[in-house]
């Protein structure tokens, strides 16, 4: 069976990263320019899942030019043999 995320609680999520995303934190006052937003984890665990759906749905929820997603990953080099390890 297909399992679904709870609609209400990515709505929470991205609702949070919108209002913290606006909390000035340089002591200005001033809303900050940029959110950087690290989601940590295995794509594949199910308690990321929430988070993940919020993060795609939040693109769309935004200007295309407001939002960017960058993934980055550890690819290890294995000392014995000298290979990356993917």
């Amino acid at each position: 069976k297909t399992v679904q995320v709870v609609p209400h609680l990515t709505d929470a999520i991205q609702d949070w990263i919108e209002r913290v995303a606006h909390i000035p934190v340089d002591g200005s006052g001033e809303t900050p320019d940029v959110c950087i937003i690290e989601l940590g984890g295995t794509v594949g665990d199910i308690e990321s899942g929430p988070f993940l759906e919020a993060l795609r749905q939040f693109q769309f929820r935004n200007h295309p030019q407001d939002v960017c997603c960058i993934h980055v990953s550890l690819v290890p080099v294995l000392g014995v043999v000298g290979e990356q390890k993917t």
